[in-house]
């Protein structure tokens, strides 16, 4: 027997990886796959985090002279790598004929991609948000706080971009002082003995 192992990712569209035909000498119901020269082992590639990863395993019966034959294709291997531990999963594929084959095999995440972290690399580092932890959010003390979607809110009495301008006609670091000659909680009144109402710049003691 010989077999074609193809590793398939969906996440981005469909990228095939060729990973290679090995041979396996005389007829056996076992292959260890690790064995087989020909195939790398462990596999390594690139893919983005939480990405679900399928695994094609494609068998046939070499015949010299002749045609190959083709056995059987397992097609319905699937799993996420969730940690930077090993896991094992089996998978079992039974033909209509009633004759079943297994699959063992371990897989786990070596490196995050891209500003993830954590044993499954399943959350952000920090100051970044959103499922691909692609937005940027970076809380400024007295201007904003970031949500968990990673958008700017602006404290109290604070608006406008980056949270930069006061509310109310309010002024100082934290918004809360009224503006020389004017008083009251949104700063629009005058001062005892300023002048007019509005502007509060002109002074005049009785």
């Amino acid at each position: 027997f010989y077999f074609e192992p193809l590793v398939r990712q969906t996440s981005t569209g469909l990228q095939l990886y060729q990973v290679a035909e090995t041979n396996a000498k005389g007829n056996t119901q076992t292959v260890n796959l690790t064995e087989i020269a020909q195939l790398r082992n462990p596999l390594s590639f690139r893919f983005p985090t939480n990405s679900t990863i399928y695994i094609f395993i494609t068998v046939y019966d070499s015949d010299s002279p002749g045609s190959d034959d083709f056995v059987r294709r397992m097609d319905t291997i699937s799993f996420t790598f969730s940690s930077k531990n090993w896991s094992r999963q089996n998978s079992t594929h039974t033909r209509s004929d009633g004759i079943s084959a297994t699959v063992e095999f371990m897989y786990r995440v070596t490196d995050c991609d891209t500003n993830f972290e954590g044993l499954g690399c399943n959350y952000c580092i920090e100051n970044y948000y959103n499922s691909d932890c692609s937005t940027y959010c970076e809380p400024q003390e007295n201007y904003y706080y970031c949500s968990s979607k990673g958008q700017k809110i602006c404290k109290e009495h604070r608006k406008g971009e980056d949270c930069r301008d006061c509310n109310n006609n309010k002024t100082g670091i934290n918004c809360d002082e009224c503006p020389d000659n004017f008083a009251g909680e949104d700063c629009i009144e005058c001062k005892e003995n300023f002048y007019p109402a509005g502007h509060c710049n002109v002074s005049c003691v009785p």
